[in-house]
């Protein structure tokens, strides 16, 4: 399988600078840079407007596969959209937060953020998107970003077995709540602390390495949160975002993986717990910065 990656992708006022090289198959993140930032206002939430913004990207390079991937996704009885992004970043000081309204304004010309993907597919469509146009934007509600630049990166190789990360954006898990006459109530949302914790987490992630690939790593993995930095953190690991006028309810905490090699990859790529798509779960390696 032949991926096309998009290794500098950079635009001029009158031509694009587009380098495309072939690789072997290996998952992704690609660092997209967006101009004409300064002075722009956006929702202190508003990774819903990014992913939707994302999937308008898909939707221009393979409509039907955008569609598809967007309905339904990957895997029979779960389904998984097996993509993530990161929030958007700023340079120091180049952006104000107005907690009271809730909104977030850019001081400096240029923001960026991550997508990552385990799926050639995803890649495919993404490398298409970006290299089919002189002038690409993306938009968030009424805002209109340029984007200048895209920088693809590969992913680490974890050939020890052992991924030790950190959280770039929150990590969320949820577990069935049932009320007392039977009835669902919606989910309930896992704390860092909770002893069920890494076996909700590991299960997540041998739910959607299965609908990637059909394989059940369940005995072949492990995963250890840092229950010392639980401890001195506490109420700070946690973080909330609102979708849709729904709250969400995250955690950041550093996580340490055993597994197959190919098994840590496609985590880096696909990130941790639920909602990936809608910007949760994004991880780094530790002491590695984005």
């Amino acid at each position: 399988m032949i991926w096309l990656v998009v290794t500098d992708f950079l635009r001029h006022p009158n031509s694009n600078d587009i380098i495309l090289m072939k690789k072997e198959e290996q998952p992704l993140r690609v660092k997209l840079v967006l101009g004409e930032a300064r002075f722009k206002t956006v929702p202190v939430d508003y990774h819903h407007q990014l992913s939707s913004a994302i999937y308008r990207l898909f939707y221009n390079a393979d409509r039907e596969f955008a569609a598809w991937l967007h309905s339904k996704g990957y895997g029979d009885k779960r389904r998984f959209k097996l993509f993530n992004f990161s929030q958007l970043f700023a340079r120091p000081g180049g952006y104000r937060v107005d907690l009271e309204h809730r909104k977030v304004t850019f001081t400096s010309d240029r923001v960026w953020f991550y997508i990552s993907t385990p799926v050639d597919e995803i890649a495919m469509a993404l490398a298409e998107a970006l290299t089919r146009s002189q002038n690409i934007t993306l938009r968030l509600g009424r805002n209109v970003f340029a984007l200048e630049r895209a920088t693809a990166f590969a992913t680490p190789m974890f050939e020890d077995g052992v991924a030790s990360l950190k959280c770039v954006s929150p990590v969320v898990l949820t577990r069935v709540n049932i009320n007392e006459d039977g009835s669902y109530l919606p989910p309930a949302y896992i704390r860092p602390w909770d002893e069920d914790v890494e076996d909700y987490l590991k299960q997540n992630l041998i739910n959607k390495y299965a609908a990637y690939t059909g394989k059940d790593l369940s005995r072949k993995i492990s995963v250890e949160l840092d229950r010392t930095y639980v401890e001195k953190k506490k109420e700070r690991c946690i973080t909330s975002r609102y979708i849709k006028n729904e709250k969400i309810v995250g955690f950041k905490v550093p996580v340490k993986l055993f597994g197959p090699p190919e098994f840590l990859r496609f985590v880096y790529e696909v990130g941790l717990g639920v909602k990936n798509s809608l910007g949760f779960g994004m991880v780094e390696r530790v002491g590695c910065f984005l």
